[in-house]
C-alpha cells in the first residue's frame, strides 16, 4: 500500500466512490491478502447513492451526460472490461481452468484500459462536486443499508433444496392432471397458449392465462364447464409452485448460508429500497390449507 494512502486511511480520510460497495470489497480483499489497512466503513461515501437521492441516474455514463460534466465516462470501457476482466475460454491445448487475456497480448488495449480507469475516477470526482451530499441522517441510513448487505440474510439451504424437490414432484402431478382434463390438448400447466386455445374451444373466452384474468373468470362466471374450471385451478396451483426465488437464494448464498448485497438504497425515485438478486421485500404470505 502506498505510504501516503496508508497514512490517509489511518487518519480517517473520507473515501468517495461511485458504487462504494465495490471499493469496500476491494479494500477488504487487499486487507486480508496484502496487508493493506482497512478503512472504517464510516469513512466511505457513495456518489451513486447520493445521485440516486437526487433522482439522478445511478449509471455513471448517464449521470455524466445529465450533469453535462466537462469529463465524461469512456463508453468503450465495456469492450475493455470484457477483454480483460471477464474470463476467456481455454485455448486449444490448455487444461480446464480460469484464464484471462494478458496485457502483453493486447498492449494497445491495455493502455486504453488504464486510461479508461483514470477517466472513470476523474468523472466520479467531477460528479461528486456537482451533486448535493447526503444529509447526516441519510448517510447513516445508507451505511445501515450496507451493514445489512454485508451481514446478509441467512437461509436454510437444506430446506430450500428439499422444497425444490417437492415442487418438481408437484409439477409432474399437476401436469399429468392437466393432460387428463384436457384429453392431451395441453401437456403442461405452463403451456399458456395451448391452454388459452383449448379453453376457447370449450366456448369460454379468456383474455389471457395470467393470474388476474384466471381469478376474475373463476370468481365471476358460475356456469363454467367442469373441465375448464378444473384446468384453470390446475394452472393456478402450478403457478404457486414457482420456486425461482428459492433457486435465486441458493445461487447467491455464501458458504455460511447468507445471501448478501440484496438491498439497493434509494433504488426507486420516491426513496424506497429495491432488491438485487433476491427480492426479500416481497415474500409470499403463508396460506392455510
Amino acid at each position: 500500500c502506498p505510504s501516503d494512502l496508508r497514512t490517509a486511511i489511518e487518519d480517517g480520510i473520507e473515501i468517495r466512490a461511485f458504487n462504494a460497495a465495490f471499493e469496500i470489497l476491494c479494500f477488504e480483499w487487499l486487507h486480508t491478502h496484502c496487508g493493506w489497512p482497512m478503512p472504517r466503513y464510516e469513512q466511505f461515501r457513495c456518489t451513486a447513492a447520493t445521485a440516486a437521492a437526487m433522482s439522478l441516474p445511478r449509471d455513471l455514463a448517464t449521470l455524466g451526460e445529465a450533469l453535462n460534466l466537462p469529463v465524461q465516462k469512456d463508453k468503450e470501457g465495456w469492450r475493455l472490461i470484457r477483454l480483460f476482466s471477464i474470463p476467456r475460454r481455454p485455448r486449444k491445448g490448455e487444461p480446464p481452468g480460469v484464464y484471462f487475456n494478458e496485457a502483453a497480448d493486447h498492449p494497445e488495449d491495455w493502455e486504453k484500459f488504464r486510461a479508461y480507469c483514470d477517466l472513470d475516477v476523474e468523472t466520479e470526482a467531477a460528479a461528486d462536486k456537482r451533486i448535493v451530499p447526503l444529509s447526516d441522517y441519510e448517510q447513516r441510513v445508507w451505511q445501515l443499508s450496507e451493514t445489512i448487505n454485508r451481514r446478509g440474510i441467512r437461509i436454510d439451504r437444506q430446506s430450500a433444496r428439499a422444497a425444490l424437490r417437492m415442487a418438481d414432484k408437484a409439477k409432474v402431478l399437476l401436469d399429468r392432471q392437466m393432460r387428463d382434463v384436457t384429453n392431451g390438448a395441453v401437456s403442461k400447466c405452463s403451456e399458456v397458449a395451448r391452454l388459452t386455445a383449448w379453453i376457447a374451444d370449450q366456448g369460454v373466452e379468456l383474455a389471457s392465462a395470467n393470474k388476474t384474468d384466471i381469478s376474475d373468470l373463476l370468481a365471476d362466471c358460475d356456469d363454467l364447464p367442469e373441465a375448464v374450471e378444473t384446468a384453470l385451478k390446475l394452472r393456478q396451483e402450478a403457478a404457486k409452485t414457482s420456486v425461482s426465488k428459492l433457486q435465486a437464494m441458493l445461487n447467491r448464498a455464501s458458504d455460511d448460508s447468507r445471501v448478501r448485497g440484496t438491498f439497493m438504497y434509494h433504488g426507486a425515485g420516491p426513496g424506497r429500497w429495491t432488491s438485487m438478486g433476491v427480492n426479500f421485500a416481497n415474500m409470499p404470505r403463508p396460506r392455510r390449507e
